[in-house]
């Protein structure tokens, strides 16, 4: 099996929105998310990052609003679906897709892989389902970047009921063969879930997604402006314990939350995320 992390898409904005006590230089936050190849379940991925879609989604207004607080830059070339073709993977070829929750920068590319089934906690559906407007909003959800079947493809999972993993009370073993393993990392967005997967060389990364923005963020108490976005901020809370956990009983689970410029410079060629200069 194999693991590669890809960044769909930035934010420019100012170090402090993303780590607390961090400086006003304006600095780029990735989108990452992550391809997998499987030898049994073929090829799928854990979230999408943006894409240029955002843009028509957030053209009229509620949604607009969206783009006002949220100036993601990105494009074409850097979509999920062009970044797989250049890997010699075609939309097609894409059999699954774990999404860890409904937030823009996690469900932007979902539309370009129609053959996919897509998996996900129930509640993390049932969160956003059928709302638009400011409903949506609220939500931090765009409509538009929703396939018109998803309903039907959709995989959901009632909860995470499988046996621990370490500090993870239960898990759920994707495939049943230990590779990829999803765990609960509630707070941020109703039905906020990760994934510990095998990379090739031994390693175990765990994908965090938005359970926080950063390391440098979660070790200095993950920031007012995460926590004013939570969810749950109760939930949150543990969630930022039980990771603060992880990083110190378990050394060799590599922590990549979604929007870390550390875990970016980690995982991604010098210089590849940064999309602007």
């Amino acid at each position: 099996m194999s693991l590669t992390i890809l960044n769909g898409g930035i934010v420019r904005m100012r170090e402090a929105i993303v780590v607390p006590r961090g400086s006003r230089q304006l600095i780029d936050i990735p989108a990452l998310f992550a391809l997998v190849r499987h030898p049994e379940a073929g090829i799928g991925l854990f979230d999408t990052g943006y894409s240029t879609r955002f843009f028509e989604a957030t053209r009229r207004f509620p949604y607009r609003l969206y783009r006002y607080l949220t100036p993601v830059r990105i494009g074409r070339e850097h979509d999920a679906v062009e970044q797989l073709r250049r890997l010699g993977v075609q939309s097609c070829d894409v059999r699954w897709i774990v999404l860890s929750h409904f937030d823009p920068d996690h469900i932007g590319g979902l539309v370009d892989f129609p053959d996919a089934r897509v998996i996900c906690l129930r509640d993390a559906w049932l969160s956003v389902c059928g709302k638009t407007g400011f409903a949506a909003l609220q939500c931090r959800f765009l409509p538009d970047l929703v396939p018109a079947d998803l309903a039907q493809r959709l995989e959901l999972i009632d909860a995470i009921r499988g046996p621990g993993e370490g500090p993870f009370a239960a898990t759920h073993d994707l495939f049943g063969d230990g590779s990829v393993l999803l765990v609960d990392l509630p707070g941020h967005a109703a039905g906020h879930l990760g994934a510990i997967v095998r990379h090739q060389d031994g390693r175990r990364v765990l994908l965090a997604a938005d359970a926080c923005w950063s390391r440098a963020g979660l070790l200095r108490g993950g920031g007012v402006v995460h926590r004013t976005l939570a969810h749950d901020r109760a939930r949150q809370d543990e969630t930022y314990r039980l990771l603060l956990r992880v990083i110190r009983e378990v050394p060799d689970l590599i922590l990549v939350p979604s929007h870390c410029p550390e875990a970016a410079a980690q995982w991604l060629p010098r210089g590849a995320w940064r999309f602007t200069r």
